[in-house]
């Protein structure tokens, strides 16, 4: 390799130094041929006086001096040549002054006698200057060239020894290739037969022979094989673990559908053990029934590349019918058909149950006496029971499909996806009062509810649907019969009460002594007569929207005081007092309402505290509302009355509508009126120890 990189580098030298003198023999060319062109050019000048011989001059002269920088620059390295450059320039430099002075005197447009000898005798001087310019330039190409010259025939003999000696390395070469592989020929065939039995070991799932020993690709090789021989040998272990312990039964089956292998599950699945059911064919452990069908179905998995599970019966050695999924996969190279033998029995009881439920659930539906529909999230239906065909008078067939707007509408004017969208988001039991719409166009009012349900993963509503004429009808009749009887009622009785009233001032002379207390007795009924009939007319009000509610900004306090006025009598006459406390504040509500409010819960208080006590009436001030509380000293609400006891007639005791005159509408219309100006009212009571009750207004902002 050295010898040859000597070589290379000599022929690289070579090609320089022949470079080199190709290039100082352009450059001398180039020197001669500029300067006859500038002498030419000048000589013209002086016959012509042409501008462009002049330019010509110019050029020529301006390339020798270039050129002369060029070779002195390349001859930096050759001393000898160097020197014999110099020279030439030297010449060449004194011919091109001769010439420049020659160039002056012809520029001048007055040439005398003498000029023209002076002229004459430059260009004797300046032709041998020339020629010693020219003799110099070859002196020195004739020196590269010699130099250049003796450098190639030393390198030719130089080369030609390289050459013996190659020829004789050539030979030692081959000789000794041939003694290595004679060498190493045997232990690495010995090393190769041992690498292609293992192969074919590996491919016959037998044992490898031995590691070879060593670094190199042959032992690497080798090395490859025994790790794949260990991944293979795991794997299987792995795979044998997983079939051994699989939940399900794994098999495979051969073309004649006879067992060729079978996992061990299949004795805890079916019965068999897998020893059992090896060389047995499908066809013994099959219903008889599913035969055919099974068969057609491993038919079609040999002939078409097919994935659809298979759903047949096997029946076990104790008779027991066990229902089994089968998931197939046939290999054609192998003729073997792979299974995967899932037991769905209790999915399939499962099934049987859900069907069976579904069944009850229908039966159930169409036996309700209230219409049910079932809807999507967007109102189409998709099921509706019996007496929901019987409302609309259309069959299941025209109500499938159709959305619920088309039967139904709203009675307060609002848009068609407003209250669908409140009933399908509303919570359970949520109650929306609509319009339903017969197939003839006759209308009848329904209340609706919804619960959202599942089926097959996908969003539904079951929509129960009442028809309410009937309830419409009584509550209209309910109203008719409280306006009469309180119209009829209430004249002739408050007639009888201003009797009484004159009969106990003594209008007819002094009443006796026993009718005196009869009288006063009688009095007090038509009171609570009367009351009674004003209360029930204020519920019927607010029922029917009625119920008239003239807000004026007032005073809170200004209206405890003026209740307390309407009530003072009757405390007096129980021995109780009555306190007010806390600050005012304004509020924008009814004032004859809201004293109408505080007068009936400071009646219940009167009447249900004890003589000698005291109830206090307190402003509570909050930043969004001003509450006022009601505080006696009475038995208190039981716990289980708290919830109740703002509902219509009811009473916390029996004994309190006959002892007490109480009608049990009292707080029903307190709540009516609070809710009307958008408060809330309650009680706060310990058994025993007195009740608290308060309302709370909004306040003025």
């Amino acid at each position: 390799m050295l010898f040859l990189y000597g070589l290379l580098l000599q022929s690289e030298g070579e090609a320089r130094e022949e470079s080199h003198a190709n290039d100082v023999l352009h450059s001398v060319f180039v020197l001669g041929k500029e300067l006859f062109a500038g002498i030419n050019a000048l000589s013209a000048y002086s016959y012509v006086k042409s501008p462009a011989m002049a330019q010509k001059y110019i050029e020529s002269r301006q390339k020798i001096k270039n050129e002369f920088k060029i070779l002195r620059k390349s001859l930096d390295h050759y001393p000898v040549q160097l020197k014999e450059l110099e020279k030439a320039e030297l010449i060449e430099m004194r011919a091109l002054k001769l010439c420049d002075g020659l160039y002056d005197s012809f520029s001048d447009d007055e040439v005398d006698i003498m000029t023209m000898m002076n002229i004459k005798h430059t260009r004797g001087q300046m032709e041998a200057l020339v020629e010693q310019s020219v003799n110099q330039l070859k002196v020195l190409n004739e020196s590269v060239q010699r130099e250049s010259g003796s450098r190639s025939e030393a390198a030719l003999k130089w080369r030609y020894n390289a050459k013996l000696l190659l020829l004789w390395g050539v030979g030692f070469n081959i000789f000794l290739s041939i003694v290595i592989v004679l060498y190493f020929s045997r232990a690495i065939t010995n090393r190769l037969k041992i690498l292609m039995s293992n192969a074919n070991r590996l491919a016959d799932a037998q044992p490898l022979l031995p590691s070879i020993e060593g670094v190199d690709e042959i032992a690497e090789l080798d090395k490859v094989f025994h790790q794949m021989a260990a991944t293979i040998e795991e794997s299987k272990k792995r795979q044998k673990a997983l079939v051994d312990n699989a939940v399900d039964v794994i098999c495979s089956i051969d073309a004649n559908d006879v067992f060729t292998m079978v996992s061990p599950a299949s004795e805890r699945v079916w019965g068999y053990k897998d020893t059992e059911l090896v060389g047995q064919s499908l066809t013994d452990i099959i219903v008889e029934e599913d035969i055919e069908e099974t068969l057609q179905c491993v038919d079609t998995f040999k002939k078409v590349d097919s994935t659809v599970p298979v759903e047949n019966r096997v029946r076990c050695p104790d008779g027991k019918i066990i229902n089994v999924l089968w998931s197939m996969y046939w290999s054609e190279a192998e003729e073997t058909l792979y299974c995967v033998a899932h037991d769905i029995t209790a999915r399939k009881m499962v099934e049987s149950v859900l069907k069976e439920s579904e069944e009850r659930t229908r039966q159930m539906m169409e036996g309700l006496p209230v219409g049910l529909f079932v809807i999507d999230s967007k109102g189409k239906i998709q099921l509706a029971n019996r007496k929901t065909q019987e409302m609309f008078g259309l069959k299941q067939s025209e109500l499938a499909g159709r959305n619920l707007s088309t039967l139904l509408k709203s009675d307060d004017n609002l848009e068609q996806n407003e209250w669908m969208k409140e009933l399908i988001t509303s919570a359970s039991g949520h109650v929306i009062e609509l319009v339903g719409v017969r197939q003839n166009g006759s209308q009848f009012p329904v209340e609706l509810s919804s619960s959202e349900t599942f089926a097959t993963q996908k969003s539904l509503h079951l929509v129960a649907l009442l028809d309410v004429s009937e309830r419409h009808e009584i509550e209209r009749l309910k109203r008719e019969f409280v306006a009469m009887v309180s119209h009829d009622l209430k004249t002739p009785l408050s007639s009888v009460r201003g009797m009484l009233v004159l009969l106990s001032a003594g209008a007819a002379g002094e009443l006796p002594a026993k009718a005196g207390p009869m009288v006063k007795s009688a009095e007090g009924q038509l009171e609570r007569l009367i009351k009674l009939i004003n209360d029930l007319l204020d519920v019927q009000k607010m029922e029917a929207g009625k119920f008239q509610i003239n807000r004026t900004e007032v005073s809170i306090r200004a209206i405890l005081e003026q209740s307390y006025d309407a009530v003072e009598q009757v405390a007096e006459e129980n021995e109780v007092t009555i306190e007010i406390s806390g600050g005012d504040d304004r509020v924008n509500a009814d004032p004859d309402r809201i004293v109408q409010v505080v007068v009936n819960l400071l009646s219940n208080a009167i009447k249900f505290s004890p003589r000698g006590t005291q109830v206090d009436m307190r402003i509570v001030k909050e930043s969004d509302f001003v509450e006022v509380q009601i505080e006696d000293r009475g038995r208190g609400i039981k716990e289980e009355y708290r919830d109740v006891i703002f509902e219509r007639f009811k009473q916390v005791e029996a004994a309190d509508a006959t002892e007490k005159h109480g009608t049990g509408l009292g707080l029903a219309i307190c709540k009516m009126i609070v809710q009307e100006h958008h408060g809330t009212i309650g009680v706060r009571s310990d058994e025993g120890k007195g009740s608290t009750f308060w309302f709370r207004l909004p306040r003025n902002q």
